[in-house]
């Protein structure tokens, strides 16, 4: 009997889990695509006879449209600490407050699988500039550009309300919404600049559309809708 212990042993020190022993995701990687859009709510607003304004519900006194151009980068992390780039930091001359217009930031890339609750974005040399007509805090603007953070970058770290989930072997796109609207104040156009504590209350990072993997290559529905 001591004899067949001690075999026992050896057979787990040569075999020492099976697939059920390895906790899940490790060694394992989803794909993920990003895109990017500022999209209002569907409520408009008339601030002139020919100027019309689709603006965020939560957000009545601003009313503006303009691009945002620049370079963005996106990461993920589990914890906070470790960050997993989404892909390079990319050109991007996008619309603001422009309903369905999506655009894709990021494309294909593999990352680990697993649940991931903090996000960073990372804008290099990037600005808003605002049409004529726009209307922050009651106040009417000319053309009005606005910086992204200071001495040209800006760093805004978010932990997600809801963890984002990759799965081993999927495909899933992420929607980076910049919720611009929440940016804009009266002291931000004043000083010119968009600080990162305004970024990190209003942007959102949500999945919007997985797949398994079969599926690779093929872009989900809103990214065909914003192209």
């Amino acid at each position: 009997m001591r004899g067949i212990g001690r075999l026992a042993i050896g057979l787990v020190a040569l075999f020492p889990a099976c697939d059920g022993d390895v906790p899940p995701g490790v060694g394992q990687t989803g794909e993920v695509r990003v895109v990017i859009t500022d999209d209002p709510a569907t409520k408009v607003a008339t601030t002139e006879p020919t100027v019309f304004f689709a603006h965020h519900k939560s957000f009545d006194g601003n009313y503006f449209h303009g691009r945002l151009t620049g370079r963005l980068q996106l990461f993920i992390s589990r914890f906070g600490r470790e960050w997993q780039p989404l892909g390079a930091s990319t050109p991007v001359d996008l619309g603001l407050q422009v309903e369905g217009a999506d655009r894709e930031l990021h494309g294909l890339t593999s990352v680990p699988a697993g649940s991931y609750a903090y996000v960073r974005l990372v804008a290099v040399d990037a600005a808003a500039d605002l049409e004529l007509g726009a209307l922050i805090d009651g106040a009417r603007l000319d053309e009005t550009r606005l910086d992204l953070g200071i001495a040209g970058e800006l760093v805004a770290e978010v932990r997600l309300g809801t963890p984002i989930e990759i799965g081993a072997g999927s495909v899933t796109t992420l929607g980076l919404d910049l919720n611009a609207e929440g940016w804009m104040s009266a002291e931000n156009v004043a000083g010119g600049s968009i600080p990162a504590t305004d970024v990190e209350t209003s942007i959102s990072l949500t999945p919007r559309f997985a797949s398994p993997v079969e599926n690779r290559g093929r872009p989900g529905p809103e990214l065909e809708r914003g192209a």
